[in-house]
């Protein structure tokens, strides 16, 4: 569990070079293949494992009404969403609500402008921004695959969604019904030939469309995989091509399912399809939901015994209106490229559904309640010993609120030259988990006592003699409310003045640090390509901090 935020507070370290993705998408890598593992070692006391544990704004919460459930009196577990308004709840079902205009993903962003202009930016190594060739690391001056620039693809487009995984593929829907994509093509999703015996999901670069080519015609909708695609048509028929991938199984390599090179009729009568990271769902027109692909960790909402695949979709749920698999969102609630996944409110391989009354409810690993149980599995080869699972395959009552977008300024009120038990007294009033973690050279120098935030956000540096002595901030912005993470250098001069000393890294020209102080402040602030990224706060110097008593 160590392991974890260490790596992270490498990444963004200013030490970051041209591999700085390439070490994220393992660790997103780890983190998805382990998500019912890395749950299971926290206990079952844990019931809210969202992006921002720091206080929720209690904005429409689909659950007060939920008299019918028989569980009066009780509070339901709740979970965070990006933009509670965007989900629709409670309104009558209309596709077009569900249109994805403003999509941003972990190194790739996409949006569609008023005029039905589709636009791109970020990570092309696949091609997927559709601009007619691929980025590779000897294309751009920091060594990265990103045109950090936004790029015109496409003119009358609706709806645009890309792979939720590694971004690595895109699709987009027209107004006339005609389903675009572009990028990898990984198990044939951009209608190529399939090398034999090529693993695309190490691979995806090898086989890809830089522009973009016409996958399917009389297209209602359609939605992304980790690799794959599930489109429903105007007269109500389901296709799904692509494939599963994961690296856990209950037999230990099983790890591979629900593969169709071409698009392969799934269902009839539909409404409304979608997908996660390994799991597809669709609703049918009597409101019936139907599910397929992996159920590891009862993502598909029904029990599948020992089978880690449900290669045809079962019927999971009746009088169903949405369902959500892995966050509750349609729309992202950023309107920027992202370096990260702070602030995005991830839930993994949990699946969330409204029936028409309006209620929620949830299965998955992150849910509690009835038919919570205890799986062993393992990652495919040695690379991991079995574990034990926790996960529900039933649906279970639950409600959501918006997520704080400011928590920054709930650390207002903390002091520095607090002890230990002041700081975690605050940090527990206003409902932010935490990690303590202690780090030192291997004679025992350097020694760095710290706390990091359930969610890497925010850094509590503790000085020589125990006492708070810095506050880093990596989401929201200061704790003032004054900076924001992604300003420019000029907008924080603004507001700080001067710098008076740079610091420059030879290995990283976009990386930059900047020293301020102000009447009783002192700032270092962290750029990565002009944007803010990173905030230190401190009473004293970044030489002194960690030595000096505060009284």
């Amino acid at each position: 569990m160590n392991y974890l935020p260490g790596v992270l507070k490498n990444l963004f370290s200013g030490k970051r070079g041209r591999w700085g993705y390439g070490v994220m998408l393992l660790l997103v890598v780890a983190m998805i293949a382990g998500t019912g593992l890395i749950s299971a070692t926290k206990g079952e006391a844990e019931t809210n494992l969202g992006s921002d544990g720091t206080g929720a704004e209690l904005k429409g919460t689909g659950g007060e009404e939920q008299a019918d459930t028989g569980l009066e009196g009780a509070e339901l577990q709740n979970f965070l969403v990006e933009d509670y308004e965007d989900l629709h709840i409670g309104e009558p079902f209309q596709i077009e609500n569900y249109y994805i205009t403003n999509l941003s993903l972990v190194g790739i962003y996409f949006f569609i402008d008023e005029e039905g202009n589709l636009w791109g930016c970020g990570d092309n190594n696949c091609g997927q921004l559709g601009i007619g060739r691929k980025t590779t690391y000897l294309d751009t001056e920091d060594g990265s695959v990103s045109i950090d620039e936004p790029q015109k693809i496409a003119e009358n487009v609706v709806h645009v969604d890309a792979s939720n995984f590694s971004g690595s593929f895109t699709i987009f829907l027209t107004k006339d019904g005609k389903l675009y994509g572009m990028g990898a093509n990984m198990n044939g999703l951009m209608g190529m030939e399939v090398p034999k015996d090529f693993n695309y999901l190490w691979n995806p670069e090898q086989t890809t469309a830089d522009r973009p080519v016409l996958l399917m015609e009389d297209v209602r909708y359609a939605r992304c995989g980790m690799g794959s695609i599930v489109a429903l048509k105007e007269d109500g028929s389901v296709w799904y091509w692509g494939g599963i991938y994961t690296t856990t199984s209950i037999t230990g390599n099983q790890t591979q399912g629900c593969v169709y090179t071409k698009p392969h009729v799934m269902m009839v009568d539909a409404v409304y399809v979608t997908s996660g990271f390994f799991t597809m769902a669709a609703i049918k027109e009597d409101g019936s939901l139907w599910t397929w692909g992996n159920n590891s960790f009862g993502s598909c909402g029904v029990d599948s015994g020992d089978r880690d695949f449900i290669e045809e979709p079962v019927k999971a749920a009746e009088e169903v209106k949405m369902v959500w698999f892995d966050q509750i969102r349609n729309n992202s609630y950023s309107t920027c490229l992202m370096r990260d996944i702070k602030g995005q409110c991830q839930y993994t391989s949990s699946t969330f559904i409204e029936k028409k009354d309006g209620t929620l409810w949830a299965c998955g690993p992150d849910v509690m309640g009835e038919g919570r149980q205890g799986k062993t599995y393992q990652l495919y080869g040695d690379l991991w010993e079995p574990q034990v699972a926790n996960f529900t395959n039933v649906f279970n009552p639950v409600r959501v609120s918006e997520m704080n977008h400011n928590p920054n300024l709930l650390l207002a009120e903390c002091e520095f030259g607090w002890n230990e038990e002041e700081l975690l007294s605050y940090l527990d009033s206003i409902g932010m988990e935490y990690v303590e973690m202690e780090t030192a050279d291997e004679d025992g120098s350097n020694r760095q006592h710290y706390y990091w935030d359930s969610n890497y956000c925010y850094l509590f540096m503790m000085n020589e003699q125990e006492q708070l002595a810095q506050i880093q901030s990596f989401y929201g912005g200061s704790r003032d409310g004054k900076l924001s993470i992604g300003m420019s250098r000029k907008e924080a001069e603004e507001i700080l003045g001067e710098s008076y000393e740079k610091k420059d890294f030879p290995d990283n020209d976009d990386y930059e640090e900047f020293y301020y102080r102000t009447e009783d402040r002192y700032y270092v602030l962290c750029f990565y390509k002009g944007k803010l990224e990173r905030i230190d706060e401190s009473l004293y110097s970044p030489e002194e901090y960690m030595t000096a008593r505060i009284v």
